[in-house]
């Protein structure tokens, strides 16, 4: 979970500021990402395809 020091906004940002939190899908799919971003094959693959992908698109279409 995030911390805001709330002395830190605005009078009108603190007023609108909403805290949320983490739901149980959200921590799973954050999980899942975490161990995937440590396997090599998987990187392997992503530096490959963003090199020929590269070629043709932008980084922000890749990255979509």
């Amino acid at each position: 979970m995030y911390e805001v020091d709330e002395l830190a906004l605005t009078d009108e940002v603190r007023r609108k500021f909403m805290p949320l939190s983490v739901d149980e899908d959200t921590h799973q799919f954050l999980s899942n990402c975490f161990e995937q971003s440590e396997w090599l094959v998987t990187q392997v693959w992503h530096s490959i395809a963003k090199a020929f992908l590269g070629l043709f698109m932008t980084q922000t279409s890749i990255n979509g």
